[in-house]
């Protein structure tokens, strides 16, 4: 995500006005040779945030794994709004989640909404981005159900307004490149459509030119699946957290807001699917 908006940027900036910050310098070398002002910075070294964003009007911030558990997470995003705020920075824009709301069962919204606290109170003006599910892991996803002839799900009847990472990418280049917005906002970034299980099974057997047949699975049950086929159990359980989010209808709301900011309307999960799909070999 980082190095597409990066590329959409400099597509349209004087690399001398870009910073652009990394862990590990050396592996951005091509764009130093170019002008660019590569910078390191590292999430958990607070000294580096503070020099990096030194000089910075507009700061694009991308959210963190989740590697150490959550709390981790949410301590690096307010480590380095709190530096960003030092640094003097005018406008953080940020990648969020989908409806980060009291109630929503992801279990990554608990820690993008500590990270939009922690935006309010920070004294700086912020756009808050908040990325529907990405439909670029959704071939690999059905992959299995190609194989099988079965696509296991806990997400109900719900559907998700699945969205590109190129689609949020650009809405953020757009963020970045326009006038630098005076009062902060929360955006709403999805696809073109909310798209249930059994649409997304129809549509990829209809690609591949076999039968899939949906099997829904309560929470517990889907976790066992994913153990059982090798995932630890907390991955699995943040599996399972984005189907039942789906379930619940928190994934649905589509929106205009890729449109409204990039001029082109989102790509649908149906032209991710096919671009993936086509060439699958055919089943026995």
């Amino acid at each position: 995500m980082g190095r597409q908006v990066a590329d959409l940027v400099l597509a349209k900036s004087a690399a001398a006005d870009v910073v652009i910050t990394t862990r590990d310098p050396a592996v951005l070398s091509e764009l130093s040779t170019s002008g660019v002002q590569v910078r390191r910075a590292d999430y958990d070294d607070e000294s580096s945030l503070a020099a990096a964003f030194r000089g910075v009007d507009t700061l694009f911030m991308v959210s963190t794994n989740t590697v150490g558990g959550p709390e981790v997470r949410v301590r690096q995003h307010q480590r380095a709004i709190k530096a960003a705020a030092e640094a003097g920075v005018g406008h953080l824009v940020y990648t969020s989640v989908a409806r980060v709301e009291a109630g929503n069962p992801l279990a990554l919204a608990p820690d993008h909404m500590a990270t939009e606290v922690a935006l309010r109170t920070s004294g700086i003006t912020y756009t808050s981005l908040r990325n529907n599910v990405y439909s670029d892991g959704v071939p690999q996803i059905l992959s299995q159900a190609i194989v099988t002839g079965k696509y296991l799900v806990n997400s109900g009847a719900g559907g998700t307004a699945y969205i590109t990472r190129g689609d949020c990418a650009r809405a953020a280049a757009a963020v970045l490149l326009g006038d630098r917005p005076e009062t902060s906002s929360v955006k709403e970034l999805s696809g073109p459509s909310a798209v249930t299980a059994d649409e997304l099974a129809a549509l990829t057997a209809t690609l591949v030119g076999r039968p899939i047949e949906v099997i829904q699975l309560d929470d517990e049950e889907y976790v066992h699946t994913l153990t059982a086929a090798g995932f630890p159990e907390p991955a699995a359980r943040v599996f399972a957290s984005f189907g039942q989010a789906a379930r619940e209808g928190w994934l649905d709301l589509v929106t205009p807001t890729v449109a409204e900011l990039t001029g082109k309307n989102p790509i649908p999960v149906r032209d991710v699917l096919a671009a993936a799909l086509t060439s699958a070999p055919a089943r026995d």
